[in-house]
């Protein structure tokens, strides 16, 4: 039988996998312009970056005037 405190901390430890998993895309190829929307990130594993270092895409919206940012961070 499972404790009910064990059952909650399961349920919240997968609605917070399922949240964090949701909101970022990873690939091994860089999304192509207007892809990815404003503020969306993408992660992107294509070698560019030092070793232990992936890079991370954020999305724009030129209409809106904001600018695609590209750099590399920490695994």
């Amino acid at each position: 039988m499972i404790s009910c405190r064990k059952l909650t901390s399961s349920i919240a430890v997968s609605v917070l996998l399922t949240a964090t998993v949701g909101c970022a895309h990873y690939s091994t190829e860089t999304p192509p312009p207007g892809a990815l929307k404003d503020g969306q990130v993408s992660y992107v594993d294509d070698g560019s970056c030092p070793p232990g270092q992936i890079k991370r895409v954020t999305g724009a919206d030129a209409q809106m005037g904001t600018r695609r940012h590209a750099e590399c961070v920490r695994r």
